[in-house]
């Protein structure tokens, strides 16, 4: 709901730009050599419900943009690269599932955007299938370091946008 308010009265721009910085500075944080943060385990369940908050309100103010708050919280639970695919990519299609769906409610979807879905399912299951072969045969390092990476991709096309 707090999403949902900020979308209605902040300037999409300025947040996109804002959540885009936000990603870039974790995205270089996560490249240290130290790896990325990490929280005490007293920590960690206030941790995953104020990031489970935050990314419910960017869910609602950019769609599927809340995936780096999920990679920050999994970082710091420090789940090892398969637990870690495994979980995000539950996580991202059922939040994908319930968008559709209440998007669908709401009459946003015309024929176009359906076919455009459908035609999207299966290149989703060839990149989840390359994403396991080629996350399978690199070390955990070169993975926390692939991520950061594509953290920081992310980051620079909100700047972008």
């Amino acid at each position: 709901m707090a999403g949902l308010y900020v979308f209605q009265h902040a300037d999409p721009r300025e947040l996109t730009k804002a959540f885009g910085g936000f990603v870039i500075l974790y995205a270089l944080f996560s490249l240290r050599p130290e790896g990325p943060l990490s929280a005490p385990l007293r920590h960690i369940r206030l941790t995953g419900a104020v990031l489970s908050v935050t990314a419910g309100a960017i869910g609602a103010m950019f769609g599927a943009a809340a995936g780096p708050l999920y990679v920050i919280y999994f970082n710091m639970l420090r789940l090892d690269k398969d637990a870690f695919r495994a979980t995000v990519t539950t996580i991202l299609m059922i939040q994908a599932v319930a968008r559709v769906a209440g998007y669908a409610q709401l009459g946003l979807y015309d024929r176009t955007v359906w076919l455009l879905i459908v035609a999207g399912l299966p290149l989703m299951l060839i990149g989840a299938r390359l994403g396991g072969v080629v996350g399978g045969r690199i070390g955990q390092q070169a993975f926390n370091r692939c991520v950061a990476a594509l953290l920081l991709v992310s980051g620079v096309a909100l700047l972008l946008k």
